[in-house]
């Protein structure tokens, strides 16, 4: 996320346009003070903003991508673009992690001979943290293993969380090989 930041702030300063970086949580995430961090997209007006850049894989972690396309029409006004996943009627760029999540998966199998996985996803909701657990299940089941659903775990893509339900796996059970996270935050 600093990379592409870094890229479109140049591009900003290359053209003299100035770039404003409005920061809120994700969209109906369970957290009480959600509203109150959000209220700052509310800012975003055509008297003020000409363009708005989503970074709709965070924004979507509580909600989903369905919610989300609803809650990015109030930005019809704007030039818009998606930047994490797509989204209806939006430019949009999405990276794909399945090849990735592929690889380490495969590895850990033939190369390490891992069996009992455990999967950190981020958020039961997130389309990202869904298609990784796919792609876990789907090498898996490729070399006749199965993925223990005790084991799917949850860590909202956050270090403090993730550390939390290693925490309360770790008191309630040891019988696993490996722990596979949707990304790096929740890996360290």
């Amino acid at each position: 996320a600093g990379r592409v930041r870094r890229v479109v702030d140049a591009e900003c300063s290359r053209r003299d346009w100035d770039l404003y970086l409005v920061y809120g949580r994700a969209i109906e995430e369970h957290d009480p003070s959600c509203p109150a961090y959000n209220a700052v997209f509310d800012l975003i007006h055509p008297a003020r903003i000409d363009a708005v850049v989503l970074v709709s894989n965070l924004l979507a972690g509580s909600c989903g991508r369905e919610r989300l396309n609803q809650y990015a029409k109030r930005f019809d006004m704007f030039a818009r673009c998606s930047l994490g996943m797509i989204l209806e009627n939006l430019p949009s760029l999405e990276v794909d992690n399945r090849p990735g999540m592929e690889a380490l998966v495969e590895h850990l199998i033939t190369v390490h001979g891992y069996r009992r996985f455990v999967f950190m996803g981020g958020q039961p909701n997130h389309p990202h943290s869904r298609a990784r657990l796919d792609v876990c299940r789907s090498v898996l089941a490729r070399h006749g293993l199965a993925l223990d659903q005790a084991l799917i775990l949850y860590g909202d893509f956050k270090a403090h969380a993730a550390d939390s339900a290693m925490d309360k796996l770790l008191s309630e059970r040891g019988d696993f090989d490996v722990v596979v996270a949707a990304n790096d935050t929740m890996a360290l």
